[in-house]
């Protein structure tokens, strides 16, 4: 590690490593405690041994050395071992202990099972000139699961030729590839329980009552396509689209609310008139409202309804007649496929195989007689087990 003190120290988190410099005063203290005290993970690392094997395979005729690397992967992990460590500073120290691995480890053994993958972007980078590449793995040593981190690699001036210095940032981004993990696990709920939904069904941007999305239902009524419902103003095919849209302004939630009578159509035309159940949907960002559309004479229900036992059936509800056949454990993961969750999300939560849940989704299929995981959700949300 680069140190400030008066005398050449080696890295104390690496043994046996090499001090990066002379000792350090004056300016020189001041880029050492930079690099020793920076909040990114930094590396110093020597690849002139990796720079000396790909010139030996270019000599004897490799031309494309990104294809040759890829199907040698094993080559690729004997080349990440040969890379000499020089120097780390605390934050790579830090990273490594949360790992689970000796903070002095290479790459190679930093990302286990990955290594092939990074170690190979970073080479390519190296060897198309240094230009930052970015690559994203899974750091898979941690105790408390998988780790994510972004990797760039660059050569200093003057040192293109050897390699025996390259300088290796490591950001870790775990909580942004959760983040957009949940995000992805949000909108599969939401297009689960969007094309379940009995009802015609539209959801409008509150304030510019401009419609955000809708299902096939609500697009064949007012005699359009998905595509050409996106986009329209409510205004334009609905007859009191300001009373609907209120339900979205800034007062505290008034929880659904429902209008008799609604026009639907193009302005001008007769349109078909509806019951409409509205209600405000999502938080922060901007303000959504969902509207349900109501043909009579089947009866009117927001697709999610309150109530329900902690079993997932709804309190007072008659089953309808297959579910009653449903074991327990068949009946909490049918709940859960109501509630959007994907396969692997339902296996983590009960602890069991994602195989074992397709064999729950099997069985569903041929007890309530259905050919289609929307259809167990909508028979989901009927019986109330989607709450």
């Amino acid at each position: 590690m680069l140190t400030s003190s008066d005398q050449p120290q080696t890295n104390p988190h690496l043994p046996g490593s090499q001090p990066l410099g002379p000792p350090a005063s004056g300016e020189a203290s001041a880029w050492a405690q930079a690099f020793c005290y920076a909040p990114v993970a930094l590396r110093v690392e020597d690849f002139s041994a990796v720079r000396r094997r790909l010139d030996g395979l270019r000599a004897s005729g490799v031309r494309d050395l990104g294809a040759y690397l890829r199907s040698h992967p094993e080559l690729v992990l004997e080349l990440a071992r040969s890379v000499r460590v020089l120097g780390i500073n605390d934050a790579t120290g830090r990273l490594a202990v949360a790992g689970g691995r000796g903070e002095g480890s290479g790459l190679a053994d930093l990302f286990g099972d990955g290594s092939p993958e990074v170690f190979l972007g970073v080479l390519l980078s190296l060897a198309e000139g240094g230009a930052p590449l970015h690559p994203v793995v899974a750091h898979r040593h941690a105790p408390e699961g998988d780790r994510h981190v972004q990797v760039a690699a660059a050569l200093p001036p003057g040192g293109e030729a050897a390699w025996a210095r390259v300088y290796l940032a490591v950001t870790d981004v775990t909580p942004l590839a959760e983040a957009e993990r949940a995000s992805r696990a949000g909108e599969e709920r939401y297009r689960a329980l969007f094309a379940a939904s009995p009802h015609p069904t539209l959801v409008v941007d509150a304030e510019s009552g401009v419609v955000f999305d809708g299902t096939e239902g609500a697009a064949s009524l007012l005699e359009v396509s998905p595509p050409e419902l996106v986009g329209r103003f409510l205004g334009e095919v609905c007859s009191r689209a300001d009373d609907l849209l209120a339900v979205g302004g800034d007062e505290p939630d008034p929880g659904p609310r429902t209008l008799e009578g609604v026009r639907w159509g193009h302005r001008g035309s007769q349109g078909r008139r509806t019951r409409v159940i509205a209600t405000r949907v999502g938080s922060g960002g901007r303000p959504l409202v969902a509207l349900w559309l109501c043909l009579a004479p089947a009866p009117c229900q927001p697709p999610v309804r309150a109530g329900a036992r902690a079993d997932g059936a709804l309190a007072g509800a008659p089953r309808p007649g297959g579910l009653a056949a449903l074991s327990p454990r068949e009946l909490e993961v049918l709940a859960r496929i109501g509630r959007g969750e994907t396969t692997d999300a339902i296996s983590r939560a009960l602890s069991i195989s994602p195989k074992t849940v397709e064999t729950h989704r099997s069985r569903l299929f041929q007890k309530l007689g259905v050919r289609k995981s929307t259809d167990l959700v909508r028979l989901a949300l009927h019986a109330g087990l989607g709450d």
